[in-house]
């Protein structure tokens, strides 16, 4: 998405309205620098808007992003924790720690490369992709 009212526009368009509430969590997630956790979101919006929203009713939105096909999510096993983030970004690449479950996005043109590479190779139409590495940072590596 190109910009943040063009993406409420699209959400409007395939529901009619959304709230202030899903308004600022939609805001959270399209101009945060990597993916973030439901907690994550929470207290954001908490601290910069001062508006306060119930984990039930901030997981219930994310899924309603998600049915949309506005974010995506990753799911963290090891720390039992999902992390969102904006969907349609021509390519995300995440460095994610299986102790702690830090994410950090990353990118990388050759990567980017490879995979235009290996879609053109089989006659795909590539529209996006994302490549999660699995591991552990440092300082859980120490």
């Amino acid at each position: 998405m190109e910009d943040f009212q063009t993406l409420l526009n699209h959400i409007k368009k395939h529901s009619n309205t959304i709230s202030t509430k899903r308004t600022y969590i939609l805001k959270e997630i399209f101009f945060a620098s990597k993916p973030l956790n439901a907690k994550e979101i929470q207290k954001s919006i908490g601290n910069n808007h001062n508006i306060k929203i119930s984990l039930p009713a901030l997981y219930t939105s994310l899924q309603y992003f998600e049915e949309l096909h506005v974010i995506n999510s990753i799911f963290i096993a090891s720390i039992k924790t999902k992390y969102y983030y904006l969907k349609g970004v021509k390519s995300q690449n995440f460095l994610i720690c299986l102790n702690c479950g830090k994410i950090t996005s990353f990118k990388d043109v050759e990567i980017n490369k490879k995979v235009e590479t290996i879609s053109q190779n089989n006659s795909f139409i590539l529209l996006t992709h994302k490549a999660i590495l699995y591991g552990y940072c440092k300082e859980c590596d120490r």
